[in-house]
């Protein structure tokens, strides 16, 4: 079933799998014998204890495998709470969001925003990767389950991506919750992101190219 493609898909990623298989030609075959497989359940299962990802060679592999057997085997939008959503793995959901987070522009945003790719949200202001509320409340979820220390670099590297974007994420992701509720770390990088805006009006590497 879906479960057990899923955990197959996985393995191949590891010790140069991507190499060795041809995944257009696998998911094919899937569609022949299993043509009611659903695909967005498959990437719902990438959470196995197995996963582990231990360099940007392999977050790479992972994500080339993830994106490409998804759009070969359907044409729905990607569900990102495969990636966001809550993980039994959380040191493997922190190394894939990272790998999501450190790929070139567009792969990032169908794996982390899926539909929701609109120039601006609901609330009229910008939209984006650091702009959502379901990245950083992701990040803030896993920094308590894997430490501050291991998050903070990625919430850095939306400072200096996009401290626009982020510090509205941030506040997105605060304006759900009761001050008593906040997180140190949250309060930390609001706190950095409205210096970096308020002293450089700057959009960010990332965010200046668009």
């Amino acid at each position: 079933g879906e479960a057990a493609i899923g955990l197959a898909l996985g393995m191949m990623a590891r010790r140069g799998g991507l190499a060795q298989w041809d995944v257009d030609v696998l998911v094919d075959a899937l569609k022949v014998v299993a043509p009611e497989l659903s695909w967005p359940a498959v990437v719902r299962l990438l959470d196995q204890p197995s996963l582990s990802i231990e360099s940007q060679l392999e977050g790479r592999q992972w994500l080339s495998l993830i994106l490409g057997a998804f759009r070969r085997g359907c044409e729905a939008t990607f569900p990102t709470d495969a990636v966001l959503g809550e993980w039994d793995n959380a040191a493997g959901q922190l190394a894939l969001v990272r790998a999501c987070l450190e790929a070139e522009d567009g792969v990032r945003e169908t794996l982390l925003l899926g539909a929701g790719q609109e120039a601006r949200g609901d609330d009229g202001l910008p939209a984006g990767v650091w702009a959502s509320a379901e990245v950083v409340g992701a990040l803030l979820r896993l920094a308590g389950a894997e430490g501050s220390a291991k998050v903070r670099p990625l919430l850095e590297m939306g400072e200096e991506d996009d401290p626009h974007g982020l510090l509205v994420g941030l506040s997105r992701y605060w304006g759900h919750r009761q001050a008593s509720d906040c997180p140190a770390l949250l309060r930390e990088a609001a706190a950095r992101a409205i210096y970096l805006v308020a002293a450089g009006g700057l959009p960010g590497k990332r965010a200046a190219l668009r």
